[in-house]
């Protein structure tokens, strides 16, 4: 019996022991298999880091539609993250929030980046066609209706765009904004000016076609017309289209020269070339090639004097070329038996309007004559002065104006007087300087309320005399600066050259001779840019009368002139040996 009882205890006690092993290694286990699944999560979270960091990347790199499908990725996988790690919750709701929004940022800029597309195509195409409709002339209302549709379209796309495409939207924008306030000034312009415009852009197509099919004759007509047409905008027209008349006025004057003086010898200038061409090309012996050659730069030599603007550069730098091929200098007999000898343009006439200066002074007030201002004056109640009142001394003689930073500086009913001036008779005598209310300003003496002696009146336009005054009429010797840079020197009437004198063009053109009421009149030289010069007899602003025309080579034509052209008794001359 006791022996019973031993072996049940003994197999109790080792079912135990063994039911105890199997515990532990159970646990075991199960903690083994927790560690593999946390080193897992841990893994699967890192790569969801990873593909947001790329999706950034592609943010800074604007490449919205990989970023939007990174982004993509990576919401997606977040739930299943949750679902199969739970212990990281938490860290993947903070992740999944910030993934969510970056996306809707995305989809944002991709939204963006289709409306900037749309609109920035939209606005070139509305460009291109203002651009279409002005060539053609259409009317300003249509062009209206262009202009606000380009504008909407750029306010779009700086609205959108970015970086480059927002900064040329914004200059886009500024364009078509200006465009339509000039075309509201066409808007409101009378029929006379639309007609006139109309006439004027459909001559200047003509005149452009005639020059092209070189029928020389034809376009001569047509650009003198088209001065004339575009004068006739002027005069009609404000605002932008008055500008543009204006400037197409110089413009079809310069054409209408070139037409007539430049396009036959271009014509004959350029034939020349192509032969000599051919020439090099062929088996041409030396002597034909070097007559053509010849030939070629002498006709592109007598184009620099005859054409005006670009083609004259373009005939110099033709005429070099030629020369710099040539290497040897050109035979002294080859502008008189190769050249043509056509007329040169007149030479430009100076308007009297354009130089004249006023012949009367601008009234100069005076103080208040109640108060006695005999030497040493005070000053009236009536003048301020910077600084404080003083009494003014009378110079008994004043050589040439003084005038300091420290003079005193008085205004009378808006003009300023700065220097020594005082009442005699009731009017303003002394010296210095004097600015009217609308800008001019004088600098010298004043006898009486006329200005007399040396002086020099700037206008507020620029125009300048500085010169002899007699009664205040500018007469005698001076200077005058034209606004337009053209500039006299010489003998001066009632502001206008009168007598002999010089006058140096802006163009690099100069007349020096006699003139009268601004006109070259009389004998005088005029010296072209070019080397070329005339010199002779004039009358209203034409050669007229006997002289000369030499070129720069030293050969020229000699002999009596009508009205600026060479009558049949001008003769050929060859330079003095």
């Amino acid at each position: 019996m006791s022996r019973i009882r031993l072996a049940f205890f003994g197999l109790i006690f080792s079912t135990s022991l063994h039911a105890e092993a199997v515990s532990v290694s159970d646990m075991d286990n199960k903690t083994a298999a927790a560690d593999d699944q946390a080193q897992q999560c841990v893994l699967l979270l890192q790569n969801i880091h990873t593909g947001v960091d790329r999706a950034q990347g592609m943010v800074v790199a604007k490449r919205w539609k990989e970023s939007q499908e990174l982004y993509s990725t990576s919401a997606d996988a977040l739930p299943r993250f949750v679902q199969q790690c739970p212990a990281f919750t938490d860290q993947a709701h903070v992740l999944e929030t910030q993934v969510k929004a970056e996306l809707l940022q995305v989809k944002e800029a991709i939204n963006r980046q289709h409306t900037c597309d749309e609109a920035i195509d939209h606005g070139f195409d509305l460009d291109l066609q203002t651009s279409a409709a002005r060539r053609e002339n259409k009317d300003p209302r249509f062009l209206d209706k262009l202009l606000v549709s380009a504008e909407n379209s750029w306010q779009t796309a700086v609205e959108n765009c970015t970086g480059s495409y927002h900064e040329s939207a914004v200059s886009s924008l500024r364009a078509a904004q200006q465009a339509r306030k000039e075309n509201a000034e066409l808007l409101a312009d009378s029929p006379a000016c639309e007609n006139a415009y109309k006439n004027a852009v459909a001559i200047g197509d003509l005149a452009r076609q005639a020059k092209k099919d070189r029928r020389h004759e034809e376009s001569i007509m047509l650009y003198n017309k088209l001065h004339m047409a575009w004068n006739r905008v002027a005069d009609n027209c404000s605002g932008p289209r008055n500008q543009m008349a204006k400037k197409e006025i110089e413009s079809s004057s310069l054409e209408a020269s070139n037409a007539q003086y430049c396009a036959p010898q271009w014509a004959d200038a350029a034939e020349a070339t192509k032969l000599l061409n051919q020439a090099k090309m062929s088996s041409a012996v030396y002597a034909e090639r070097e007559l053509l050659m010849n030939k070629a730069e002498v006709l592109w030599r007598e184009a620099v004097d005859l054409c005006k603007g670009e083609p004259q550069k373009q005939a110099k730098l033709n005429a070099d070329s030629i020369a710099k091929e040539r290497a040897t200098p050109l035979p002294i007999t080859a502008i008189t038996e190769l050249g043509k000898h056509r007329p040169l343009p007149p030479a430009p006439a100076v308007q009297v309007t354009e130089i004249t200066a006023p012949t009367a002074a601008p009234t100069l007030p005076v103080p208040d004559n109640k108060a006695s201002l005999s030497a040493p004056a005070k000053v009236s109640a009536k003048i301020v002065e910077m600084p404080a009142p003083q009494t003014v001394s009378i110079p008994e003689k004043v050589n040439a104006p003084v005038v300091t930073d420290n003079t005193p500086l008085t205004v009378v009913d808006n003009v300023k007087f700065q220097g020594d001036f005082h009442s005699d008779g009731g009017k303003v005598t002394g010296s210095g300087v004097i600015e009217f209310p609308d800008g001019d300003i004088y600098r010298g003496r004043i006898i009486q309320g006329m200005r007399s002696g040396k002086g020099r009146l700037e206008w507020k336009n620029g125009q300048i005399y500085d010169g002899d005054w007699v009664d205040d009429h500018a007469t005698g010797v001076g200077a005058i600066l034209f606004r337009n840079g053209n500039r006299y020197q010489g003998d001066v009437v009632d502001g206008a050259p009168q007598g002999q004198g010089q006058l140096d063009l802006s163009s690099g053109d100069r007349y020096v001779g006699h003139f009268d009421r601004g006109v070259f009149n009389g004998q005088g030289t005029y010296t072209w840019k070019s080397g070329s010069f005339y010199t002779g007899a004039w009358k209203d602003g034409k050669k007229n009368g006997f002289g000369k025309t030499i070129l720069p080579n030293g050969f020229g034509f000699e002999g009596e002139y009508l009205d600026d052209t060479e009558t049949a008794n001008v003769k050929r001359i060859k330079p003095k040996s």
